[in-house]
């Protein structure tokens, strides 16, 4: 008997063997201390690998090949007393010993809710969203590699307003010692479980703080136990920074920190930040394979600033990672890191692999039915995100071990087999994003006068086909775009119109030569670079 899983709009489909999962799932469940939870563990796992669209728990019961009745999976799901952790501690060391992990990601899942009496449920602000959402929001660190990310653990956020509700806390059978806390207590939570005895090999932390004040807390506990971590920040972060005449250097001789003589946030010392020699990087997106190009540097900082009026000095060194987007004046995104001993080349890797988890919950909630929930309690939600976690890592099949750290993450070579980035599910809201990006730093590129940087993002063989010539191959459409700049274009928007997996549809509005004109365009992808590319004005008309 085999299990057929439907991949999307992927008319190819994965069989995977029943025995396999059968002895798979005795493996994940096997702390599960009756025989028949750990049955209805497995028929609950291949009803979300097996049953396509919502995944509730009456229909993973009325379509189980075992017979199982809706009401005793509804028992084992919503009020059976099994404890996930040990299940998350096996499945944690399965992934990691098949696949060893580049980095712990700590992220969020925002399971919206309509009502009230759903564990958790409340209106309340989703930093993911940037914006308020009644919903129940989920904490989770995920064992990432550059093939996929795993969520291994999970904490689920407990609103101040449940905290004296003792009725719906009550309901929702909510142990007592569970409560409002802030939120990067449950952060910290989460990753105590992988850093404790669980035994997963450690790995740098990945954590988006853009949206947080707790920075400083969460800094000191990763460090109180002893985990490297690169923290993505926002321009108001307050450090302490040396001057321009007594810089620190990227890396201590002596390992110890250094004095600093003020404090300032990162948007007052922006000035001062990209007058740093850059380095332009490239690499290839893990979400869309498209070659993308943008500049880093880095700095030795204190980001975590005693109070005022004492002398700015921290025991922890830091490095404040920096990005540009090809030729702006101002920084675009800053991260914290205790790594001072890390090339900058790896720097930059690390951060790329949080966008894979977004590849990796859109699979979840779009195939294994992660966000389709439907009970109440707060030990059903424990189950629930516990076992769909060990449904995705078994979806994903046995990945095959990745090269160590440093060799896995350079990307001094774009072409490296490190760059082979998983090809999974995309969102259409990432790809966006992505699109978007490309076109930003084209638009860049023009800007700076880069021509040569501009051809360098077309395959050798590619062809430009413009209304009024053709130009083929790298050298012919640097040419071109010489030629072009003489015309002193000012684009005042590049937006992607249409978008597949390998072209993009665009229109751009600009300037030539005083005059405004609207041009209209496709691009076409191969293996990540731009293969053709054709263009045509539909208007032109003098200023």
């Amino acid at each position: 008997m085999s299990l057929c899983i439907n991949h999307g709009t992927d008319t190819q489909t994965k069989e995977i063997q029943y025995e396999d999962l059968a002895a798979y799932c005795r493996e994940m469940l096997r702390s599960l201390p009756r025989s028949d939870q750990r049955r209805a563990g497995e028929v609950y796992v291949s009803g979300l690998l097996q049953h396509p669209g919502k995944k509730s728990i009456r229909r993973i019961a009325s379509e189980s090949a075992e017979g199982y009745s809706d009401q005793s999976l509804q028992q084992f799901v919503n009020q059976s007393g099994w404890d996930p952790a040990p299940v998350r501690q096996r499945l944690a060391t399965w992934v990691s010993a098949r696949s060893t992990p580049l980095a712990w990601i700590v992220d969020e899942v925002a399971f919206r809710k309509h009502g009230r009496h759903s564990v958790g449920v409340e209106r309340q602000y989703v930093r993911s969203l940037g914006r308020l959402s009644n919903c129940q929001l989920g904490v989770f660190v995920a064992l990432a590699t550059l093939d996929a990310a795993v969520p291994v653990t999970w904490r689920l956020v407990i609103p101040r307003s449940w905290d004296a509700d003792n009725l719906r806390r009550r309901k929702a059978r909510i142990p007592h010692d569970e409560r409002h806390q802030p939120y990067w207590r449950y952060q910290l939570e989460a990753l105590d479980d992988l850093s404790g005895d669980w035994g997963v090999p450690l790995a740098p932390v990945m954590l988006d703080l853009r949206q947080s004040a707790s920075v400083v807390e969460l800094v000191h506990e990763l460090d109180d136990r002893g985990l490297e971590f690169l923290i993505q920040v926002n321009e108001t972060m307050p450090i302490c920074y040396h001057s321009a005449r007594s810089r620190p250097t990227a890396h201590p001789a002596d390992g110890r920190a250094s004095k600093y003589p003020g404090r300032s946030s990162l948007d007052d010392l922006s000035a001062a930040l990209s007058a740093l020699p850059r380095k332009t990087l490239s690499w290839r997106d893990p979400k869309t394979n498209l070659q993308v190009r943008a500049q880093f540097t880095r700095s030795s900082v204190h980001a975590v600033p005693p109070e005022r009026g004492t002398a700015c000095t921290s025991p922890i060194p830091q490095v404040l990672l920096l990005e540009w987007g090809l030729g702006r004046p101002k920084p675009r995104a800053f991260w914290l890191s205790n790594m001072v001993d890390h090339a900058l080349e790896d720097l930059v890797a690390l951060t790329r692999l949080p966008r894979r988890t977004d590849v990796d919950i859109s699979t979840m909630i779009d195939r294994l039915g992660l966000c389709d929930y439907e009970g109440r309690s707060f030990v059903g939600w424990h189950h629930h995100t516990t076992l769909v976690s060990v449904a995705y890592a078994f979806h994903l099949g046995s990945p095959v071990t990745t090269p160590s750290c440093t060799r896995a993450l350079r990307l001094t070579d774009p072409t490296h087999a490190a760059h082979r980035w998983y090809e999974g599910a995309t969102a259409m809201s990432a790809a966006k994003r992505v699109t978007e990006e490309f076109l930003e730093q084209q638009v860049s590129l023009l800007g700076a006068g880069d021509t040569a940087g501009l051809a360098e993002r077309y395959a050798p063989d590619a062809m430009y086909v413009r209304f009024d010539r053709i130009a083929v191959g790298r050298e012919q459409i640097k040419k071109l775009f010489d030629d072009y700049l003489k015309q002193q274009p000012n684009i005042s928007a590049m937006d992607a119109l249409q978008t597949t997996d390998d072209v993009i549809f665009y229109q751009a509005a600009e300037t030539l030569d005083g005059s405004l004109a609207t041009a209209v365009g496709t691009l076409v992808f191969r293996d990540g670079l731009v293969w053709r590319q054709t263009v045509s004005y539909v208007t032109h008309r003098p200023v």
